[in-house]
């Protein structure tokens, strides 16, 4: 299936902004890491992903009205901005609250680049080729997510901090550039303020009348309190103070996963659609999550740490998939920014308090107690999914049948 230019197009500054906004981060925590300071690291993250949070929670209600591509456009500037800035107080020693005002703006930039992107697409593609459209953004999104980072660490130890954030800023001006050539600006959607009023509190009262969008999102938040800070902090502690290895291993554990990613998204998405079902394959790829980490808790070959995190790769792709070609068709088109950017920041939540727990844990115990206790819990979380409202129905129904059903079950406020 031949999906259009300006698909392409939008796929391709996001890849660029995602590879940029990860590798930031990746440059932040090692620096702090290899400084000795895991609970500054700790800090950082922990206020980035509460930034993020509370920015796609604050700002959810305003983007539905505005052209997506204006969005973008002007995330990425602040970006580039903020990218200089960093790179200023690197280059001539800053004080330490830097990397906080850093994490705050990062933050508040993730909220929304993610959702405004997911929310853009079905303005450029038809229905039909919604799940190819979103099989392809989330092999993107989760590939690069968990690659950037491992790119910014093997990059710290190749060229340099320097080097790194000035390929940046190229980065981030490139994907501006591809941004202008969207035809496509995907229009926002007028609203009569009697019907519909927009405000913050509005957008989350819709999110929880929309019963399949809290229960998904709080078992996605237990799931991402654990595997972001295993990408960011775990992986990164494992190799530097456990192996004692290399930076360049950080990067090959996380290139695993997205390699997985990958691998899951040309190969195997389809086929477990096909033979198990979208409800059945959310379930699976839940359990096996769960599964890899307690096996990660078990062993320190890197050989198994590579294999493990394939697996997790491959699972966080079956998921994401078979989900957000349901869900994003659900939500009606005039509310999409707002209920992807609520999402988006309630999954979020348990991540900056993930990171506080995580480097609680190994400071007082080791790495392997907090992947026990993590993979046994999403373990767990796989064995409810089936009792969230509507979770069958949503998965199992032809596009037709679930085309804005928020709207035909719940209504408008």
């Amino acid at each position: 299936m031949k999906l259009n230019d300006d698909f392409w197009k939008i796929r391709s500054s996001e890849a660029l902004y995602i590879l940029s906004s990860r590798i930031i981060v990746a440059l932040v925590t090692l620096s702090l890491i290899k400084s000795n300071q895991l609970i500054l690291s700790s800090y950082f993250l922990f206020v980035y992903f509460l930034s993020r949070t509370i920015s796609g929670l604050a700002l959810s209600h305003l983007f539905d009205q505005l052209d997506k591509k204006k969005i973008l456009v002007v995330l990425n500037l602040i970006f580039i901005f903020l990218t200089i800035y960093y790179l200023y107080n690197i280059s001539y020693g800053g004080e330490i609250y830097f990397f906080f005002i850093i994490s705050i703006i990062l933050g508040l930039i993730d909220a929304l680049y993610s959702p405004v992107v997911n929310a853009y697409i079905p303005f450029i593609v038809s229905k039909h080729e919604l799940d190819e459209a979103y099989r392809k953004t989330f092999l993107l999104q989760a590939s690069l997510n968990v690659f950037g980072i491992g790119l910014g660490m093997a990059g710290y130890e190749v060229i340099g901090i320097i080097n790194m954030t000035w390929t940046l800023c190229g980065l981030i001006f490139l994907s501006v550039c591809i941004l202008y050539g969207v035809k496509n600006r995907g229009t926002g959607i007028l609203q009569k303020k009697e019907d519909n009023p927009s405000s913050a509190l509005n957008s989350m009262r819709l999110f929880f009348r929309y019963r399949f969008e809290p229960y998904w999102a709080l078992s996605s938040l237990l799931v991402n309190m654990i595997l972001v800070p295993f990408s960011s902090l775990v992986i990164p502690y494992f190799v530097e103070s456990v192996k004692h290895s290399s930076a360049i291993m950080i990067g090959i554990i996380e290139a695993s996963a997205a390699i997985g990613a990958i691998c899951a998204s040309v190969f195997f998405q389809s086929y477990f659609e096909k033979i198990y079902g979208k409800a059945r394959t959310v379930i699976f790829s839940f359990f096996m999550i769960g599964l890899c980490l307690v096996g990660l808790s078990l062993f320190i070959s890197h050989i198994i740490w590579c294999l493990l995190a394939f697996l997790i790769g491959v699972s966080v792709i079956l998921n994401n998939v078979s989900i957000e070609s349901s869900r994003s068709i659900a939500i009606p088109e005039r509310h999409r920014v707002k209920i992807q950017t609520v999402h988006t920041a309630f999954i979020g939540l348990g991540n900056p308090f993930g990171f506080i727990l995580f480097s609680m844990i190994i400071e007082k115990w080791n790495y392997s107690v907090v992947l026990l206790i993590g993979g046994f819990l999403i373990c767990v979380v796989s064995l409810l999914l089936k009792y969230i409202p509507m979770f069958d129905d949503l998965l199992s129904k032809d596009k037709e049948e679930i085309d804005s059903i928020y709207d035909k079950n719940y209504g408008d406020l």
